[in-house]
């Protein structure tokens, strides 16, 4: 009861927000009446399982059986988060969601665009060169002084790979391995619609999919969070890393099991024949 009481002050902090003026003003009295048709109230905790701590199991049920769309909101952005919150919340939290939204029938995921800019570089790398790159950091800097160094580990400066390229891979790959849907039948995959700035964005979204006050909301909510990092011509120093690789291949014999050099990565190959495959294996099963 402490918990649903704690979700239910939550709850009424978010209708109070500005976003919803509108619709106050449109229902009047009839306003709180009209968000609980719309809205049910579950309790629940991404981090504790995959059930997402709902334990009522006819709830459960319930929510596999009507559910069409899942979106995951939940995270922890605080830098200096206890690490056990945060491996909880943005980690196995996300792994939970998946696992949950494979039990709802009624749930078919399609990306039938996505926001970018074609020619913008993102800034990949992948998980084991980060490990590398840490583990070479600990012993380079073990027996020295304390220091404020920074490495960053990323690939946009010297091996750059763009969205455009990154679209193409997954149709190529999805063409030749299509994905199996839930009615067992492939599902049949496009080339990527990529909506190269925040205006097209706004009328697609507008006309397509939403009601104007809802479209201009997600917008505003999408552009605040997203449109610095995937409309975004910008590149991340990795000079530091990459001293601390030539370092590493002057003086260690062992430098070659370590590898995190950005400029050996085929990225075509490594999407067509990993990436994609991993994803395929862990989350589309």
């Amino acid at each position: 009861m402490e918990m649903r009481n704690v979700f239910l002050v939550e709850y009424q902090k978010i209708v109070g927000k500005e976003l919803f003026r509108v619709l106050k003003e449109n229902w009047s009295s009839d306003f709180n009446s009209f968000i609980s048709e719309k809205n049910v109230l579950v309790p629940s905790d991404i981090s504790l399982d995959e059930n997402l701590g709902v334990k009522n199991p006819n709830l459960r049920e319930e929510m596999w059986s009507q559910l069409d769309v899942i979106v995951n909101l939940a995270a922890t952005t605080n830098f200096d988060e206890r690490y056990d919150i945060a491996l909880g919340i943005n980690i196995f939290g996300a792994k939970n969601v998946v696992c949950f939204a494979k039990k709802c029938v009624g749930l078919e995921g399609r990306l039938s665009f996505f926001l970018a800019d074609p020619n913008g570089v993102p800034d990949l790398i992948p998980a084991d060169m980060v490990v590398n790159t840490m583990l070479v950091a600990m012993v380079a800097h073990a027996i020295e002084r304390p220091s404020q160094t920074i490495y960053h580990i990323g690939s946009s400066k010297r091996n750059p790979m763009t969205y455009r390229n990154f679209g193409e891979y997954g149709f190529t790959y999805f063409t030749g391995k299509p994905w199996i849907g839930k009615d067992g039948k492939p599902v049949k995959v496009g080339w990527p619609r990529i909506m190269g700035s925040l205006t097209i964005f706004h009328i697609y979204v507008a006309f397509r999919y939403l009601l104007l006050l809802q479209a201009l909301a997600f917008a505003n909510y999408f552009h605040g969070i997203y449109s610095e990092l995937v409309i975004s011509n910008g590149s991340f120093d990795d000079k530091n890393t990459e001293k601390l690789q030539r370092a590493a291949q002057k003086n260690s014999k062992d430098s070659h099991l370590f590898y995190f050099d950005p400029k050996t990565i085929n990225w075509e190959d490594y999407f067509l024949n990993a990436h994609f495959n991993g994803v395929v294996k862990n989350i589309g099963k």
